[in-house]
């Protein structure tokens, strides 16, 4: 995956820092429990001991003496109060034990860290609610406000697209083919669409941290990063000069890595200058994901009409029959958050 040196250092250190931090961690504990009971200190030293010993000579029953010290430590920290794994913090990443990688390969964690670098979302990904949908509150959209052709209100549309996006993710988390979610009325792609300040790129971000927690590898991309990843790509299998900046055109990697990640978020769609090239590039993303069977989610504030009139019959009647078409309307969320709220009066 094309990212510097230094980035790849960096990430490296990362891990590195962590390891280092729990180890302190557990350093501290340990010596917090020495000053609190000499018991858990003889234990250690017991275990020690056998364990050196065993190097020169093995010892009969030395597993099952060692086990019952540590039965006995457990005893112990159940004694005051304190889980078995007081000393065994969790891992940040249990596949590869905060490593950065199993069986000498990159780990998911590790791959994602360099998808962040490269794609320049790090503050995206950092943004992510960690409760995932959660944060999706439904109590914000208005039961009073119908959209008129539908008759709906924008409750009743949030809770639809909060109730879709989650069978989205099952589909994910569950690995089912193509045809298998067809069968089980589960959506592979989604479009999200409606006016601005309404919770699309916040659903978004739900789907990815629910993605992300499945240990899947997530691509979260504005349209301008898009189209300008998609321009370099064009530029380089066409063997053609790239003026779209010093730092040359988006390796052919990225693409590359962009079209297998497990999950694509192309947001804002529709924010771009329009042009032909536009549309060509949207069309061959999309089939070639749609043919790998790998989920895409995109978000736009056109309409069904403003969208095929910007990307051409061909895109939108491969879209629509493909994706899950989710409107979300209502009052503008961020206006909204940007009005000071009157304070209750005490009495």
């Amino acid at each position: 995956m094309a990212v510097p040196n230094s980035t790849y250092d960096k990430i490296l250190q990362e891990y590195k820092d962590r390891q280092r931090q729990r180890d302190y961690l557990i350093r501290d504990r340990r010596e917090y429990l020495y000053r609190r009971d000499p018991a858990f200190a003889e234990i250690d030293t017991k275990i020690r001991e056998m364990s050196l010993a065993s190097f020169d000579e093995p010892l009969p029953g030395l597993h099952d003496r060692i086990g019952m010290l540590v039965h006995r430590r457990s005893q112990l920290l159940s004694a005051y109060g304190l889980g078995e794994d007081f000393l065994s913090p969790p891992y940040v990443c249990m596949r590869c034990k905060d490593s950065g990688f199993v069986d000498g390969q990159p780990c998911l964690c590790f791959r994602q860290k360099l998808l962040n670098a490269r794609f320049s979302q790090n503050t995206v990904m950092a943004s992510l609610p960690e409760r995932a949908f959660d944060a999706f509150e439904l109590s914000r959209y208005s039961r009073s406000f119908i959209d008129r052709s539908s008759g709906r209100s924008s409750y009743d549309a949030a809770a639809s697209a909060l109730a879709t996006a989650r069978l989205f993710v099952s589909g994910i988390a569950e690995g089912l083919r193509a045809d298998e979610k067809h069968d089980q009325h589960i959506p592979s792609n989604l479009v999200l669409y409606g006016s601005t300040g309404i919770g699309k790129t916040l659903l978004s971000s739900c789907i990815a941290r629910s993605v992300l927690d499945l240990g899947k590898t997530v691509v979260y991309l504005t349209a301008a990063q898009f189209f300008d990843l998609c321009s370099g790509h064009m530029f380089r299998s066409q063997g053609k000069s790239y003026r779209g900046g010093e730092n040359g055109p988006p390796g052919g990697q990225d693409y590359d890595v962009m079209i297998q990640s497990d999950l694509l978020i192309l947001d804002d769609l529709g924010t771009e200058i329009p042009s032909s090239f536009a549309g060509s590039a949207l069309f061959t993303c999309v089939n070639e994901r749609l043919l790998s069977g790998k989920a895409t989610v995109i978000s736009t504030n056109n309409t069904m009409e403003q969208f095929m009139e910007r990307y051409t019959e061909r895109v939108f009647s491969r879209i629509s029959h493909r994706y899950v078409w989710l409107y979300l309307f209502g009052y503008d969320l961020r206006l909204e958050d940007a009005i000071p709220r009157e304070q209750p009066h005490s009495s």
